[in-house]
């Protein structure tokens, strides 16, 4: 009935869906009875990489992220003004951006943007991100470690401080 136009529809439907077939129909009717309606909706969020910051503000972003990857301790309102100091000569919130031998001035990030960019990149360098601000916790948390804990020592730490050598001599000389 739809493909025959005995259905009325909107033309903004006809147009975007002229032909469904049974098979669509069948797919659609068992997705909406899994409870998966959303699917059903289309894709969103695909636009992924395609804002500002990843266009317009590359350099930018790659400042932050260079800068934020060397010192992590730093706070998201220092970044910003490490940024700012770099990218606005003019001392004002102006972005100069060089691109092709062409400048553009676009106006600063506001520090809720900054913040998001931050939180995101932590989100999706999480091991990076441990293994930056903790290497021992990156090692406990991400690394294999084959042996057992209480197997006997085949021989002590050379680099041990000479207090953890007492205490290995003691905890094996008690048996």
């Amino acid at each position: 009935l739809y493909n025959s136009g005995e259905i009325e529809v909107a033309a903004a439907v006809r147009e975007a869906v002229p032909k469904i077939s049974i098979a669509s129909l069948e797919r659609w009717i068992a997705t909406r009875k899994k409870g998966e309606p959303v699917v059903l909706a289309g894709r969103f969020g695909n636009r992924k990489g395609a804002g500002k910051w990843e266009n317009e503000l590359k350099a930018l972003l790659e400042y932050l992220i260079g800068t934020f990857t060397r010192q992590p301790h730093l706070s998201v309102p220092q970044l910003r003004k490490l940024v700012r100091a770099e990218f606005c000569p003019n001392g004002d919130d102006s972005v100069v951006i060089s691109r092709d031998g062409v400048e553009k001035v676009l106006p600063l990030p506001a520090l809720s943007e900054f913040q998001v960019k931050i939180r995101e990149w932590k989100q999706e360098n999480a091991g990076l991100y441990l293994q930056i601000t903790s290497p021992g916790g990156f090692h406990n948390a991400c690394m294999l470690s084959l042996g057992d804990s209480i197997g006997p020592i085949a021989r002590l730490n050379p680099h041990a401080s000479p207090h953890y050598l007492d205490c290995k001599i003691i905890i094996n000389t008690r048996d």
